[in-house]
């Protein structure tokens, strides 16, 4: 599992929509986006959640202790890739594979 660590900044810059990429280059080979999942909590103990009518709205989910990411699935490999989710964004939508937050 490879995760991509939030830096300070994000949480300042949330105009840019974050999601997952199209795929994964593993040791030359290409792993395409096959599906993205939203979770809560740290990892290690991480819960998913389920859209509503295909959007995340966290609106009034963001007390200090929670956070967000999203996790990106690719084809023919098990790894995957966590992204944590800045707190300034508030809504992910579903867009095909991807979720788009914002």
């Amino acid at each position: 599992m490879l995760a991509i660590p939030a830096r300070a900044d994000d949480e300042l810059r949330t105009s840019e929509p974050l999601r997952c990429p199209c795929e994964l280059n593993d040791r030359g080979v290409k792993h395409v986006l096959t599906g993205t999942t939203v979770f809560d909590g740290k990892e290690g103990d991480m819960v998913e959640l389920k859209p509503d009518d295909g959007k995340w709205n966290f609106e009034d989910y963001r007390p200090s202790v929670q956070s967000f990411s999203l996790i990106c699935h690719f084809d023919g490999i098990e790894s995957t890739i966590i992204i944590p989710i800045p707190p300034g964004m508030r809504l992910c939508e579903k867009d095909g594979n991807n979720v788009v937050c914002r």
